[in-house]
């Protein structure tokens, strides 16, 4: 058996709707209002479930965009980094030459005596010792580090051809750092004093590694 409050509903919204559907036929301001009522809401429901889809994908697509543009501006960075590393190096050409010659990779002791005989010479003082010790790395890991090797010199003049030797050593290209130094006078020669240096020869070894 139906129920009457739900008859009466249903008799009253079938009423609404005939008087709807009149409305709609014999006014044409309500049937405007409907169809653009319809028209706007088909629009949002296209909009809700067609376009938003896109509309993420074209966010992500600006997102990476984005993102590369920022990865470039790094790439860009570096590249100039590196041309200007460069253009130093080129600079610095002259000067680096200049070192690697001052200071070797390697002890070059022959190189090194041949140097302090000639000074010697030109200065009139005799070189009557040299004695070299063993040679030393610390370099590790392909690190550069400064090396020394060290040794004993010792030479025989008057003074003022010692300090001329002295002098020219100092302007020789071959750096000694000297731990001791000692002046005596050769008792068996007159004006003549004997000068004894212990110190190390620096080189500098470049990203190689040797035994000790």
């Amino acid at each position: 058996m139906r129920n009457p409050g739900t008859n009466a509903s249903s008799a009253s919204s079938r009423k609404m709707l005939a008087q709807l559907m009149n409305l709609y036929q014999e006014k044409p301001s309500v049937q405007m209002f409907i169809e653009g009522f319809l028209t706007i809401s088909a629009i949002t429901i296209f909009v809700a479930f067609a376009i938003r889809p896109t509309l993420t994908t074209i966010g992500k697509l600006l997102s990476e965009i984005r993102e590369k543009e920022a990865v470039a501006m790094k790439l860009d960075d570096k590249i100039s980094a590196i041309s200007l590393a460069q253009d130093n190096y080129r600079n610095a050409g002259d000067l680096i030459n200049f070192l690697s010659d001052y200071i070797p990779e390697t002890p070059e002791i022959d190189r090194a005596t041949i140097v302090w005989e000639t000074l010697s010479k030109n200065s009139q003082v005799s070189m009557v010792a040299l004695n070299g010790g063993p040679v030393s790395i610390t370099n590790t890991d392909g690190i550069s580090t400064p090396t020394t090797f060290p040794l004993k010199l010792s030479f025989e003049g008057s003074y003022e051809a010692l300090s001329n030797f002295i002098n020219s050593s100092e302007e020789s290209g071959r750096p000694v750092v000297a731990r001791e130094i000692s002046i005596r006078v050769v008792d068996e020669v007159p004006d003549t004093l004997n000068l004894q240096v212990t110190g190390d020869v620096v080189y500098f070894p470049r990203g190689e590694k040797f035994a000790p």
